[in-house]
C-alpha cells in the first residue's frame, strides 16, 4: 500500500519528491517555490512597478488621453489665469464662467478627481501627500472659472500618471484599447475649441468698404484673417485686450438696445457681420427695417451682413 503523494517538497540536487515518513529520510526537503495565484499581487519589476502595470509610457499616453477635452479653454483664446470671471465677458464666452458640473469640463473635472480617489483609496502602497494637494488646489482654482482648467490638467497630469503606473491592470490591452478611445473623444472635445469659420458669403460685400466691422464674437477672428491686414473687426484676437466698455455695448447692440445706433457710430462701425439665427437675432430684426440707415447685402437666415447707408 503506497504512502499518499505530499506535493510542495523537493529534494536537494534530484529535483524528485520526496516524502518525509515517521522512520526519517535521508534527503533533505526544501519548499518549492511559491507562485502567486490570481487573487494575489505579483512582485514588483525592476522599475518598481506591478507586474501587471501598463508602464510609464501607456500610463502617460492615457493621462494624455483624457486631460486633452480640457485643453479647448486654450485652442479658443489665449489663456488667462484669474480667481474670478470677467466682469462683462462672462455673458458671452463659457470660458468666463463659473464651472459646475452642468458643463461637460465640468463633469469631466470631477471624474478624473473620483478616478484619482478611487486608485489612491485601492492602491497597495502608500500615497504621497502631494499627489492629492495637487489634484485638491487644480480642481478649487478651476471651480473659479472655466478658463483655469488647463492649470487644473496641468497640475493633475502627475498624479494621475502615477496611479495609473502603479496600479495593477489585468488586462493592459483593454487599457490601451480604452486610452485610444478616450483620445479619440478628446480631438473631438479640442476640435470645438477651435475658431468657427465666418460665413464665406458675407466677406466679399465687406471688402470695398472701410471702418470698423462689428460682428458675432465666433465670427471675429475669422473674418479678420479674410479681410485688409489694416481693417478692424472688434472683438477679434485677445478679448481681454478690449476694453470693458466694449464688451458692454456689444451686449446692448446684440440685445437691440435702444442705443444700438449710438453705439455703432461711437465705435466707426461702417459694416456688420450678426449671427441672424443666434444671440444677434434682436439686433438683425432691427438692421432689417426700412430707414434704419443700413443696407442689406447679405441675409440667408443664419448670418445677416449690412453696410452704412451713405446716402
Amino acid at each position: 500500500m503506497g504512502l499518499p503523494e505530499v506535493r510542495g517538497v523537493r529534494s536537494a540536487g534530484t529535483g524528485d519528491p520526496r516524502i518525509e515518513d515517521a522512520a526519517g529520510s535521508s534527503g533533505v526537503a526544501v519548499p518549492l517555490t511559491a507562485r502567486p495565484t490570481s487573487g494575489e499581487p505579483r512582485p514588483p519589476n525592476s522599475r518598481g512597478l506591478p507586474a501587471t502595470s501598463i508602464g510609464w509610457g501607456w500610463a502617460s499616453a492615457l493621462v494624455l488621453a483624457v486631460l486633452l477635452p480640457l485643453l479647448q479653454p486654450i485652442l479658443a483664446q489665449p489663456l488667462h489665469l484669474a480667481v474670478q470671471p470677467h466682469p462683462t465677458l462672462g455673458a458671452i464666452l463659457e470660458s468666463e464662467q463659473p464651472l459646475t458640473v452642468r458643463q461637460p469640463a465640468g463633469a469631466w473635472v470631477l471624474a478624473l478627481c473620483v478616478v484619482w480617489f478611487a486608485l489612491a483609496y485601492l492602491s497597495r502602497t502608500r500615497v504621497p501627500w502631494w499627489e492629492g494637494a495637487l489634484i485638491a488646489a487644480g480642481a478649487l482654482f478651476a471651480l473659479l472659472r472655466l478658463g483655469n482648467v488647463p492649470v487644473f490638467a496641468a497640475m493633475a497630469a502627475i498624479p494621475l500618471a502615477r496611479r495609473f503606473a502603479l496600479s495593477p491592470v489585468p488586462r493592459p490591452g483593454l487599457v490601451a484599447a480604452l486610452g485610444a478611445l478616450l483620445a479619440g473623444l478628446g480631438l473631438l472635445a479640442a476640435a470645438r475649441g477651435l475658431p468657427v469659420a465666418a460665413p464665406p458669403a458675407a466677406i466679399a460685400p465687406l471688402r470695398p468698404s472701410s471702418g470698423a466691422v462689428f460682428t458675432s464674437r465666433a465670427w471675429a477672428d475669422s473674418l479678420k484673417s479674410q479681410l485688409a491686414s489694416d481693417r478692424q473687426v472688434l472683438g477679434a484676437g485677445d478679448p481681454w485686450d478690449m476694453p470693458v466698455e466694449f464688451w458692454t455695448d456689444y451686449q446692448r447692440v446684440s440685445l437691440g438696445h435702444v442705443t444700438w445706433q449710438e453705439i455703432l457710430r461711437r465705435w466707426n462701425v461702417s459694416a456688420l457681420v450678426l449671427d441672424a439665427s443666434g444671440s444677434q437675432r434682436r439686433a438683425a430684426d432691427l438692421v432689417r427695417r426700412p430707414g434704419s440707415g443700413w443696407r442689406v447685402v447679405l441675409d440667408d437666415g443664419v448670418a445677416l451682413a449690412a453696410i452704412r447707408d451713405s446716402g
